[in-house]
């Protein structure tokens, strides 16, 4: 085996704490028992750091979050599937957002198999978005009213407790309670570093969108129940759409 390309997370980098864009130099500002998910995959960028020191051809790809159709555990699917159902009931709060399409991420591994750089990290990301701009195009996409509804940054650690909370009866949630308490934050990554070494990414995140919720809509996963049918006849009356 002469190279081995290990998929790790940009969640293992920053964020920054003034909203800025975090490159491969960044480390991870997150503390360990409230974001395990990013701890775990920095230990793992650990031991292939030794790997590497032991002469093995290792190089690791940083994806940020990733849309795309075929996603059948609605990893991010829930950004559209949330916001064609409660369209302007959708809570919206400050803060950021980096995205890739899934091909574009699986065309970056091939690239760094074939021309990375031994012990390198390359972050995969395509554009960054605020929340508003992010579920603004999104509703766009899928016919919904644009999500109007603020919600308060101290709000955010409450919403997480209930996650918390309501998970640990069994009950699940569109979202998991660091999501949550990073919902207010602008979690930026500059992506230059894989687009000089390996091209700029092919595909434009509405035009992901679009072929995201066709799969979706093709695959049965678009709620038509009663609250997408409120969400959508109450938007029609407040002339929302």
């Amino acid at each position: 085996m002469r190279r081995v390309v290990f998929t790790s997370s940009a969640a293992t980098i920053g964020p920054r704490d003034d909203g800025l864009p975090a490159d491969e130099n960044e480390p991870l500002h997150l503390p360990p028992n409230r974001f395990p998910y990013a701890h775990s995959k920095l230990q793992a960028e650990q031991v292939v750091a030794e790997a590497v020191e032991q002469g093995q051809d290792v190089v690791t790809v940083n994806p940020v979050v990733v849309m795309g159709p075929g996603d059948l555990n609605m990893i991010s699917g829930t950004f559209i599937t949330q916001i064609k159902r409660f369209q302007w009931l959708v809570p919206i709060t400050n803060g950021g957002i980096s995205v890739i399409d899934v091909r574009d991420v699986a065309r970056y591994h091939l690239a760094a198999a074939a021309r990375g750089k031994t012990g390198e990290r390359y972050i995969l990301m395509t554009a960054n978005y605020s929340n508003r701009d992010w579920f603004n195009m999104i509703a766009e996409v899928v016919g919904a009213a644009r999500p109007r509804i603020p919600a308060p940054r101290f709000m955010l650690p409450v919403t997480a407790f209930a996650i918390d909370a309501l998970r640990a009866v069994g009950l699940s949630t569109p979202i998991d309670s660091n999501q949550a308490r990073l919902g207010g934050r602008y979690i930026y990554f500059d992506g230059s570093k894989a687009h000089v070494a390996f091209g700029s990414p092919r595909i434009d995140m509405q035009q992901s969108l679009r072929d995201t919720y066709q799969w979706y809509a093709e695959h049965g996963y678009i709620q038509e129940d009663f609250i997408a049918r409120f969400a959508a006849r109450s938007a029609r009356l407040l002339r929302m759409t």
